[in-house]
């Protein structure tokens, strides 16, 4: 049980770790390549970015929360991270805990989505639907 303990208590140190170095980058984004692309990928014009602030959360579904805020309006943007490691060859993906199911349930998600949310998750292969 001990090295259960142990193996969790380092998961959790190496998961805190990850979420600071992701916090780290976005607070640092006008020298860090990887937070300009991943703010162009959230959408943001990069040239219209004033400010970006991250914070970490704890005790809360995401990990990170990341502030935009837009030069040319008195707008600000949230958006909330929730930051997985993953090794290169890893087989599996992870967006929430729950099961599709659940989420067709609260939402009444279409079929042709949850068959999309079903090979994202690794559940079903695209193979079989060949």
């Amino acid at each position: 049980m001990n090295d259960l303990i142990r193996i969790g208590s380092e998961t959790a140190k190496s998961g805190f770790a990850n979420e600071r170095a992701i916090a780290d980058k976005f607070d640092k984004w006008k020298e860090d390549k990887e937070a300009k692309r991943w703010l162009t990928i959230m959408g943001y014009n990069l040239s219209k970015i004033k400010k970006v602030e991250a914070v970490i959360l704890h005790g809360h579904k995401a990990d990170v929360q990341i502030k935009v805020i837009i030069t040319f309006k008195k707008a600000v943007s949230i958006q909330n991270l929730s930051i997985k490691k993953a090794n290169d060859d890893a087989d599996f993906n992870q967006i929430d805990k729950r099961w599709v199911k659940n989420y067709v349930e609260m939402w009444n998600i279409p079929e042709n989505l949850v068959i999309l949310l079903e090979i994202f998750c690794g559940k079903i292969s695209p193979k079989q639907l060949l």
